[in-house]
């Protein structure tokens, strides 16, 4: 198992001021010039896709095309900002907890699908999104500053994170919020380290079909770290894709141990597995270990928070003294209040 943890490194920048030679007459000072002004009063950022993008100075209105972002901007104290963001946010129960009036924020589409029209009519000072750049090529065609983020694996979260901090001028809370989930892996880490790992299907489903079986690959995918965390081994990490599909037969010959059902697969319940008598000869259908997380985002906070639960369920004895809602109630008391 790998330790995947960010040591972070915060770099200050030093301002210097140059006073040329004085001289008796003063050089005419130019006119003002509003636009140039304006333009000047811009910042640079570097998104995730190594591109430079200008974003103004002073972050009003934001619209974050992605669960997760959302979860990033609240916890960073900036929710007020969102003036839009991704259809999908209102199935986040945990979001849907915690934000009052989530459902009236527009949804002028996802990082896949967006109406620029929509986007326009928001206004908005940077649009934030992911996964798809000819979007966010789009959004910029348009006229609107936007930021490219792919948290694919940890590390690239936390980067996120920083770089959604840096936008709001916010990299000491950014920084409090990276230390906060590393803590909290750790502590996860520190209690399964050693142990045998234990065979894990984590799987997803179509909301049109229960029993379809779509699994998480080897490929680099935060929901394998989560697993590493954990202390579990992916079934399917031979298979280099991020979101294959399987069939029984092959579940029959990996036989889990346990089976943990992605919490946004909303059709997909452990009784699909327990009641079916297809999937008896399954180890962990045979010993009652199937579960189901939580319908929370992905790349955000409450990962780690999934990633306690995910161990207890595999190495219940070394994690009994951890707590999952104690853990979230820290969440919400420390980050998520808008």
């Amino acid at each position: 198992m790998k330790k995947l943890f960010v040591l972070l490194m915060v770099a200050g920048l030093v301002l210097l001021s140059l006073a040329g030679c004085g001289e008796e007459q003063a050089e005419p000072v130019p006119a003002a010039d509003p636009e140039t002004d304006q333009m000047q009063s811009g910042r640079i950022l570097v998104d995730q896709a190594g591109r430079e993008v200008e974003v103004p100075e002073e972050i009003e209105r934001v619209v974050a095309l992605d669960t997760g972002l959302c979860g990033i901007i609240l916890a960073l104290g900036q929710w007020d900002s969102v003036v839009g963001t991704t259809r999908y946010t209102v199935l986040d129960d945990l979001l849907m907890e915690v934000i009052p009036d989530l459902e009236a924020v527009p949804t002028p589409g996802t990082s896949t699908d967006v109406s620029i029209e929509s986007l326009l009519e928001l206004e908005p000072d940077v649009v934030i999104g992911g996964w798809e750049i000819d979007f966010i090529h789009q959004i910029e065609a348009a006229g609107i500053p936007a930021l490219y983020v792919e948290p694919v694996t940890f590390q690239d979260q936390f980067d996120e994170v920083l770089l959604i901090g840096e936008l709001y001028s916010e990299e000491e809370r950014a920084a409090e919020l990276i230390a906060w989930m590393e803590d909290k892996l750790q502590q996860v880490y520190t209690r399964v380290e050693g142990q045998e790992p234990v065979r894990t299907l984590y799987i997803w489903g179509d909301p049109a079909d229960p029993m379809s079986m779509g699994t998480f690959g080897g490929a680099p995918d935060i929901r394998n770290e989560m697993l590493d965390f954990a202390g579990g081994e992916n079934v399917a990490a031979g298979i280099d894709q991020r979101w294959p599909s399987v069939a029984l037969e092959q579940v029959l010959d990996w036989d889990p141990e346990v089976i943990i059902v992605w919490g946004w697969a909303d059709a997909l319940e452990p009784k699909h597995f327990l009641e079916n008598e297809d999937w008896q000869p399954v180890s962990a259908v045979a010993n009652g270990r199937v579960y189901k997380l939580p319908r929370w985002s992905s790349w955000s906070p409450p990962e780690t928070i999934m990633v306690l639960q995910m161990a207890k369920w595999l190495h219940p004895e070394q994690t009994a003294d951890l707590d999952p809602d104690q853990w979230l109630d820290e969440l919400k008391e420390t980050f998520y209040k808008p």
